[in-house]
Order: C-alpha cells, then sequence, then structure tokens
C-alpha cells in the first residue's frame, strides 16, 4: 500500500470512528430525553431510534436494549485501557499508570462544558430511580474492573493475582467516590472539582494508614 493509500485509508477509518462515536452520543441523549420525559416503560427502541434519526436496525447495531441506550454516551474506556496496558509496557508501575490515566480522565471531566456535567447529573438521576438501570450500571462497572484486571495480569505478571484484585478495587473504589462526592455536591448547587475531590480522598487514605503503621 502506497503512502497516499494508507494515509487515505486512516482518514477513513478515523471518519468512521468519529461518525461512530456522533451516533452514540445522540442515542443516550435522545434515550436521556425520552426517559425524563416519557418514562422507562413508555419509550420504546423505536422512539429513540426515530428521536436520533436513525434506523431501528441501526439502533441494534449499538445497543442490546433500549436500557443499554443511555450508557453510549460513555465511550472512552477502551482508550483508558490503551494508556494504561501502554505506561505499563513503558516501564511504569501499574499503580502509577492506573492513577495517571484516571488523573487524565478526572481532569478531563472537569474541563467538559456545564451542559455535559449537567447531563451525567440527570443519567445519574435516572438509575437511582430505575431498578433496571442500576443493575446495568452496577454491571458495566463490574466489568470494567475485570477488564482492568486483565490488563495488570497480562502487562504485569509479576504481580500475584490478590495483589492486582486489591489494586484494582482501591484505585477504582477511590475514583467512584469522587465521583459520587462531586454528585452530591452537584445535587447541593456546589460547585467542585472532581480531581481534588480525588486527590483530598487519596490524602486522606494515606494519612490513616501512615498513622496505623507507624501506631
Amino acid at each position: 500500500m502506497s503512502e497516499h493509500a494508507a494515509h487515505s485509508e486512516a482518514q477513513s477509518v478515523g471518519l468512521r470512528e468519529r461518525r461512530r462515536q456522533t451516533t452514540r452520543r445522540e442515542l443516550a441523549a435522545a434515550a436521556l430525553e425520552l426517559f425524563e420525559r416519557q418514562g422507562l416503560h413508555g419509550t420504546t427502541t423505536d422512539d429513540i431510534a426515530r428521536l436520533a434519526g436513525i434506523s431501528p436496525r441501526t439502533f441494534f447495531r449499538y445497543a442490546e436494549t433500549k436500557e443499554h441506550a443511555i450508557f453510549l454516551g460513555d465511550d472512552g474506556f477502551e482508550d483508558f485501557l490503551s494508556q494504561i496496558a501502554t505506561a505499563i509496557r513503558g516501564g511504569t508501575r501499574p499503580v502509577d499508570a492506573i492513577e495517571a490515566a484516571q488523573i487524565a480522565l478526572l481532569r478531563g471531566f472537569d474541563a467538559e462544558s456545564p451542559d455535559r456535567q449537567r447531563e451525567m447529573l440527570r443519567v445519574r438521576r435516572l438509575i437511582i430511580s430505575e431498578p433496571s438501570l442500576l443493575s446495568l450500571a452496577l454491571a458495566a462497572d463490574a466489568a470494567k474492573g475485570e477488564s482492568l484486571l486483565e490488563v495488570l495480569t497480562t502487562e504485569a505478571p509479576d504481580l500475584g493475582e490478590l495483589e492486582a484484585r486489591a489494586l484494582v478495587a482501591a484505585l477504582t473504589a477511590t475514583m467512584r467516590l469522587a465521583f459520587d462526592e462531586w454528585v452530591r455536591r452537584a445535587e447541593a448547587g456546589e460547585t467542585a472539582s472532581v480531581h481534588a475531590l480525588h486527590e483530598q480522598i487519596q490524602r486522606s487514605l494515606v494519612g490513616h494508614f501512615s498513622q496505623r503503621a507507624s501506631g
């Protein structure tokens, strides 16, 4: 393949990926709007597809069910895993690789527009109010944890399985807690940085464990 052909192919792949991401976001936004307006049980997959401007057949290329559609806006996890894997291969300690990827994600969220952050709050309210959505959210979190564990066991085989599981559990828990606290403050009308909250949680944990070790 010539250099020009390779460049054209790369452009084509990039365009397809951007279109795919745009469709995912539009489906998620449509599902959110309809669930809020009509209720989860009053909304069909055809309703979501129609509002997003795609065919019902295309809908199922992106989501298994109408409930899955609301989570399509969160599509950066593969990049998150890739960043961690690349850092570990380059010699970065697993804990540092995960923390660096988390910090990049948290700072990225802080830089999001107010509209995008309000959208997250709307999604969160729906998840809490609908058991089927909450179940999917918890299952998705568990699957992400297993995917991160797989990256660690593949890229850092010297880590024992228990150590790797403990690392994943601890670091993902602090990140989840930071977002939970951000949501709590946002619902109370307060402005907060999720990255700053994450740092505060980590400092608190380090302080507690340091006291225990020296006590």
